[in-house]
């Protein structure tokens, strides 16, 4: 069974950090309610029944915007990051599926949970055959500056 592409879940990253960020400045801003659950979930952090709203929804944006960034960076080390990342939110919206009594929000967060152990397989299976690219930098070595005219 072939897996789907890393580049369908960087574009799923891309949804999942443009719609946190809208729905943060909304949030900060307009003061509109914290909806849907889920954007406050995909952190551990909600087993602490200290932490507020806002400081889950500040730790679930950090924790996508990683994603995003070491998705985007593909290197090994980097790979090896975003599985962490993805572990850690795979894991709050687990622990959020276990303790909620609410049918619709389970019904959002299953298929974002199944993606995004999907992701992880990908990410584990990219990582262990060793088929990761690394992108070509937009910025020059430092060796192609040695050769610049002294003044």
């Amino acid at each position: 069974m072939r897996s789907l592409p890393r580049e369908f879940f960087l574009l799923f990253l891309i949804f999942l950090t443009s719609f946190i960020g809208m729905k943060t400045i909304f949030i900060i801003f307009f003061s509109t309610p914290f909806d849907p659950a889920f954007i406050l979930h995909l952190s551990p952090l909600i087993l602490f029944p200290s932490a507020s709203d806002i400081q889950l929804l500040f730790t679930s944006l950090t924790l996508v915007v990683l994603n995003l960034y070491f998705h985007l960076r593909s290197g090994r080390l980097d790979t090896i990051a975003s599985i962490i990342i993805t572990s850690i939110m795979a894991g709050g919206l687990s622990i959020s599926i276990l303790s909620s009594e609410s049918y619709l929000n389970i019904a959002i967060e299953y298929p974002i949970l199944v993606l995004m152990l999907v992701m992880l397989a990908t990410d584990i299976r990219f990582l262990l055959r060793g088929e990761i690219k690394t992108f070509p930098s937009i910025f020059p070595r430092r060796e192609a500056y040695a050769y610049a005219p002294s003044s």
